[in-house]
C-alpha cells in the first residue's frame, strides 16, 4: 500500500473585461488530496481511495451594481468561488479462474461558495452527487473457445443540475456489453454501449435546453500485428 498526499494549484485565462473594461484575470484553482494505492496478491488484486478538496477563484459572476447593469446588462466581475469536496474509490480484481471484475465509486459534493446571483449553495453545472460503475469479464482458457471473451458492466449516474437551473435532470443506469476474440497476431473486439438503448438525459445546458444521453452504439476494433 501506498499513502501520498498531495497539493496543486492551477490558473486557466478568462477572455471577456469588466465593466470598467479591464481584462479578466485568470480563474486559478487549489486542489488538496489525500489518498491511498495498493496492489496485493502480486498485482492479482489493485486499488485506489482518495479524498479531494478542490476550489476554484475569481470565477465571473453578474455585476451587483444596478448602475452598471442600467448601462450594460451583460456585466461581470470576478467574485465567484465554486468549492468541490469528494471522494473516489476503485478496484481491479483478477478471480484467477478466468473471471476479472472492475468497480469505482465517486461521491461529489461541488457548491457554489461566493456568487452575486443567489447562487451560494446551489450545486455546480451536472456535477452528479454520485456515480458507480460495475464491469466483469471472462476469459475462455483452453479448448475450443480458448481466446474468446465476453463481458458486461453497469454503470450509474445520480441527477445533475445547475446553479442557474430551475429542476434536476433525473439520473440514470446504463448497460454495456463486450465480446472479443485474441488470437495472438490479431485481437477482435466488439463493444455496446447503452445495450437497451436506455433514454436519458446526458446533462443541462440551460433551462430551454436538455442533452440527450448516447442511444445504442456499436463499436468494432481490430487490432492486426506483423
Amino acid at each position: 500500500m501506498s499513502p501520498y498526499i498531495s497539493y496543486a494549484t492551477s490558473f486557466l485565462p478568462v477572455s471577456g473585461a469588466d465593466f470598467f473594461g479591464a481584462q479578466f484575470k485568470p480563474e486559478e484553482g487549489k486542489q488538496a488530496e489525500v489518498g491511498a494505492k495498493f496492489e496485493f496478491d502480486h498485482g492479482r488484486i489493485t486499488g485506489a481511495v482518495a479524498l479531494y478538496d478542490l476550489k476554484r477563484q475569481n470565477v465571473t459572476t453578474a455585476d451587483p451594481d444596478p448602475a452598471h447593469i442600467a448601462v450594460l446588462p451583460s456585466a461581470q466581475v470576478q467574485t465567484g468561488e465554486e468549492r468541490t469536496k469528494g471522494f473516489e474509490a476503485e478496484l481491479n480484481a483478477d478471480l484467477r479462474n478466468g473471471w476479472d471484475v472492475q468497480a469505482a465509486l465517486s461521491l461529489i459534493n461541488g457548491r457554489v461558495t461566493e456568487d452575486n446571483s443567489g447562487n451560494v449553495g446551489k450545486r455546480l453545472l451536472n456535477v452528479p452527487r454520485q456515480s458507480a460503475s460495475l464491469t466483469s469479464r471472462y476469459r475462455f482458457r483452453g479448448g475450443a473457445l480458448h481466446g474468446l471473451s465476453a463481458g458486461a458492466g453497469v454503470r450509474y449516474e445520480a441527477g445533475k443540475t445547475g446553479p442557474a437551473v430551475s429542476y434536476t435532470v433525473p439520473g440514470y443506469t446504463a448497460v454495456d456489453a463486450n465480446l472479443g476474440y485474441d488470437a495472438g497476431r490479431y485481437r477482435v473486439t466488439l463493444t455496446v454501449k447503452n445495450l437497451f438503448d436506455r433514454d436519458y438525459y446526458a446533462g443541462v445546458l440551460s433551462n430551454n435546453v436538455l442533452p440527450l444521453g448516447d442511444p445504442r452504439t456499436v463499436m468494432l476494433r481490430v487490432v492486426a500485428s506483423f
